[in-house]
């Protein structure tokens, strides 16, 4: 099952009109994040949200997210988003899977490289694994008053090292601030999954 897939394995009855879907990291081809929680948003009435920093999503969105799937794109950063949340009702799924993690081993890779000139040199950002692990705490702390009290929430790229005993990756800080919250967690390997008020 792919990473953002899992949360089809809940009871949904939640997510519903009332409620929104939002994803932070626009996921328009390859395993298409985007397309599985448009489908979402039309199976339960909720509506959905997509965020993006890179301006080029939304052409890319258009060319692949078929035409009876509604969305709506943003392109700002997800920590900007939540702490001007532009919308009035509360947040049943949150999907944050922007700025890239930077696996051991993956330093010189070509792609990792033009990552980090594009996030240089477009965004004036250093690409790096603390700023990124900041930038999904920040966000999730912006978030927080605007989730619903029954939520479900996927973080990427983060997972439970069991050699260390600690969680580890982009999303690790935003996993120990929900547990202290009380949210569960269901460990996916590299994708973690957290949720409060449902079974």
């Amino acid at each position: 099952m792919i990473k953002h897939e899992y949360i089809s394995n809940y009871d949904l009855g939640f997510v519903n009109e009332d409620t929104v879907i939002i994803e932070v990291g626009t996921g328009p081809y390859g395993e298409a994040s985007s397309v599985f929680f448009a489908n979402l948003s039309k199976k339960t009435g909720a509506s959905f949200h997509t965020i993006d920093i890179n301006p080029d999503m939304i052409n890319t969105l258009k060319h692949f997210m078929p035409e009876d799937l509604d969305y709506t794109f943003y392109n700002t950063d997800g920590e900007s988003f939540f702490a001007n949340y532009p919308l009035e009702k509360q947040i049943s799924v949150l999907y944050l899977d922007n700025y890239d993690w930077i696996y051991k081993g993956q330093e010189g890779t070509k792609y990792i490289k033009e990552q980090l000139d594009r996030y240089k040199t477009v965004y004036n950002i250093e690409m790096n694994n603390i700023s990124s692990t900041i930038a999904h705490l920040r966000q999730l702390l912006n978030a927080y008053k605007h989730l619903n009290t029954q939520c479900i929430i996927a973080i990427d790229d983060t997972w439970y090292d069991e050699t260390l005993g600690t969680y580890m990756g982009k999303g690790s800080a935003c996993v120990y601030y929900l547990l202290a919250h009380g949210w569960s967690i269901d460990d996916k390997g590299a994708t973690q999954i957290l949720y409060r008020g449902i079974e």
